[in-house]
């Protein structure tokens, strides 16, 4: 369509040319009849003769004759546009295809606007349908986290009864200890689980909450409530997963340790905990006691003890620095950064 269009344009442009050409002829002719000066008379309307006299005509000693009353000069406005009456038709059909063209153009701008219009809107309803649709995909991932983390930690727990039941059949007092040493490990790791189901974050959890439990939890299972007095002092800090359970099994080495041997008898004692930061990265977290303190010719290097391989296999495992020492009791220090290091997240 836009082809014909073109051809038309170009066949108008090369008439209106050849057309105002003529018109120019026209137009001069006006002017010089114009410019002759205008002789009324009585009723004839432009008559005239030329000088000869023999040939009756519009013209008479070049002059324009016209009707008396009438303004000769009113009437040469009406003569142009007589004159002017073809190349004016072919500009206005010119004008016309233009302004044709022109609505045209602005329709398909209309079109393609709408058109894109419509994309936009199909683009925003699919990627709010994606967003809901992740949305619940990620409410139903962390409910399959919680239930994970809940169902771990009630299998622990069967396992500690099972332990229990277990105990109670037995008559030697080492395997007897052993499998309590067993069940309160395992409950450190339950209940890293249960503060992971029970908490907001998946990936971390409130080591103050924590530790406070289970200190609870050990003084009961070691009769402490009444002969050992616990002092916390515990900076705020959150710890990965990968952190929390070697940091927890730490706590509960360090602190079964002082409540089995630093008060033989049923001595009476104290026990501080703190966890302190130097740069909201470092922490260092230290178990004191006043108790009797260690063996003279205790050495943590060689010591077999299991409870202590542990400990320094866990320090490791949190890309920690562990010490053991005396002083006016045990104090057992370690240092650690909160930021998991994969380099460090090594088997014990």
């Amino acid at each position: 369509m836009i082809h014909y269009i073109i051809q038309v344009l170009l066949f108008l442009l090369t008439s209106t040319g050849q057309q105002m050409e003529a018109t120019e002829n026209r137009e001069a002719t006006v002017k010089g009849f114009c410019n002759q000066p205008i002789q009324m008379t009585g009723n004839l309307i432009l008559s005239a003769e030329s000088r000869s006299g023999s040939t009756a005509g519009y013209f008479k000693d070049n002059r324009v004759v016209a009707q008396s009353g009438i303004d000769a000069p009113a009437r040469l406005p009406a003569v142009i546009a007589l004159s002017f009456s073809g190349p004016g038709r072919s500009l206005m059909l010119l004008s016309f295809i233009l302004l044709i063209l022109a609505v045209y153009y602005n329709l398909r701008q209309i079109r393609i606007i709408a058109a894109k219009d419509q994309q936009l809107f199909a683009m925003e309803k699919d990627l709010s349908e994606r967003n809901f649709c992740l949305g619940q995909i990620n409410e139903e991932k962390d409910w399959l986290v919680k239930e994970i983390h809940h169902r771990v930690k009630n299998n622990l727990q069967i396992i500690i009864s099972l332990l229990n039941t277990q105990s109670s059949y037995l008559t030697n007092t080492e395997a007897r200890e052993a499998i309590r040493n067993s069940q309160h490990r395992m409950f450190a790791l339950s209940l890293i689980h249960q503060k992971l189901y029970q908490a907001d974050s998946l990936s971390s959890i409130d080591t103050t909450a924590y530790i406070q439990e289970l200190i609870s939890y050990l003084l009961d299972e070691y009769d402490g409530e009444d002969r050992v007095s616990m002092q916390l002092d515990l900076a705020p800090l959150h710890l990965d997963v990968s952190l929390a359970v070697p940091f927890g099994l730490i706590v509960n080495e360090a602190v079964s340790n002082t409540l089995k041997y630093a008060f033989p008898g049923k001595a009476k004692g104290a026990i501080k905990l703190s966890i302190r930061s130097t740069d909201q990265i470092n922490y260092v977290m230290e178990i004191a006691d006043d108790g009797i303190g260690l063996p003279h010719d205790y050495d943590p290097d060689t010591s077999g003890s299991l409870g202590t391989i542990l400990m320094k296999g866990l320090s490791r495992q949190l890309g920690g620095q562990f010490e053991i020492r005396n002083a006016d009791g045990v104090m057992v220090s370690l240092h650690f950064k909160q930021v998991a290091n994969p380099f460090h997240l090594t088997s014990v």
